[in-house]
Order: structure tokens, then sequence, then C-alpha cells
């Protein structure tokens, strides 16, 4: 029955002493002996103690971190998947106006453009022909 107190401190020297050495030694009567400092006479062993837990708050944190973590991706997930929502909306529309003036140019046999004095003139046909293939380059490389 005395070597239950004396094993149980043992155990729980480390919890109190932090990272302080632990020596067992048997004396002489074959009584087992546990202590911060070795015997001064005889032979002692270092147990090996378990290095303490850390403070409550400490795991308290890491957990708290560890639950926050999923949060955090879903909730930038969220917003990149807004983004690139939005991203195609605007795609989707710049494409639906670029369609809408190619289909203008295509069936006016005319287009007016403003000159430099204000005025609304007639361009001339190489111009439509020049409006018509930039917007096409455009559909072509934005839309499809």
């Amino acid at each position: 029955m005395t070597r239950l107190p004396l094993l149980l401190a043992a155990l729980l020297l480390p919890l109190v002493t932090g990272a302080a050495q632990v020596y067992r030694w048997v004396d002489d009567q074959g009584q087992i002996h546990f202590s911060q400092t070795p015997p001064e006479t005889g032979q002692a062993e270092v147990v090996e103690t378990p290095p303490a837990p850390p403070p409550a708050t400490d795991r308290l944190e890491a957990l708290k971190k560890k639950a926050e973590e999923p949060l955090k991706k879903a909730a930038e997930l969220k917003k990149k998947r807004q983004e690139e929502t939005q991203q195609a909306q605007e795609l989707e529309a710049y494409c639906e106006r670029q369609r809408k003036e190619l289909e203008g140019l295509l069936s006016a046999q005319r287009i007016y453009v403003t000159d430099e004095q204000g005025n609304r003139v007639r361009a001339p046909e190489e111009v439509r022909q020049e409006r018509i293939r930039k917007v096409r380059e455009a559909i072509a490389e934005h839309c499809e």
C-alpha cells in the first residue's frame, strides 16, 4: 500500500514541477523514492516525465481557431463565387451589347458619325467594315 501513494506522487509531480527532473532510487530498506534532487549516496535514475499540458485557455483558443477555419474558407469560397457570378453577368451583358451592335452594323447600309464640328455625317463604307471587323473580333475573343 505504501507504493501506491509514491506512484501517484511520481505521476503528479511533473504537473506541479513543470519541466524539473525527477529522480527515482531505492534505499537500503528496499523502499522506492521519487524526488527532484538525487540522493546524496547511491545511484538514482532520471524518470522521463511527459511535458505539462498547455493551459486550458491555449487549448480553447486552438479549438476556436480550428473551428473558425472551415467557416473562413466557406466565406472566402462564397465571396469568390459571387465575384465569378458577377464577372460572368458583366461578360454576358458586354457580349449582348456587342451582338446587338454587330446586328445593327450588318443590317444598316449606312452609318453616321460625328465630325470635328459636331455635325452628324455619313461615314464611308470602309469605316462601317472596320467596325464590323472589330466587333466580330471582340465577340470571338470574349463571347464564344
